[in-house]
């Protein structure tokens, strides 16, 4: 649930950084057409934006990892062609994976500091805040 939150804060907060854009090269656009200066054709993402849409990718991310996972775990689980004694002993190998993941595995945080230095230097330390960790 706290995933499909975080996916819709961002996705609004791509949508509101789409429409800024959005009206700020329109009002470029407006001002330069007395104009015959050459501009870039190549639109500039705000930092705001970009930040958004790693916070969406992210979170879209993990929902695909949770959705197989649990997918993953019931058939393990529920699996009937073996007796209940191996079923047990997956759920133990399972619990023993779990917590290897939990050792080595990082904080929302540090996933998407990692993938805004991947996608261009994107760095969430002077966020403010709108974008929640």
């Amino acid at each position: 649930v706290a995933t499909k939150i975080r996916l819709t804060k961002a996705a609004v907060g791509v949508a509101k950084e789409n429409s800024k854009l959005s009206k700020s090269a329109q009002t470029k656009s407006n001002e330069k057409d007395g104009n015959d200066e050459k501009e870039d054709s190549e639109p500039q993402i705000p930092k705001k934006a970009l930040k958004h849409m790693l916070d969406m990718l992210w979170s879209l991310s993990v929902l695909e990892l949770e959705s197989t996972l649990n997918s993953i775990c019931y058939k393990v689980l529920a699996d009937r062609s073996v007796d209940k004694n191996e079923r047990i002993k997956r759920a133990e190998a399972l619990v023993i994976v779990g917590k290897i993941f939990l050792k080595y595995g990082g904080t929302v945080t540090e996933g998407l500091e990692d993938l805004g230095k991947r996608f261009g230097g994107v760095d969430d330390a002077d966020d403010g805040g709108d974008v929640e960790k």
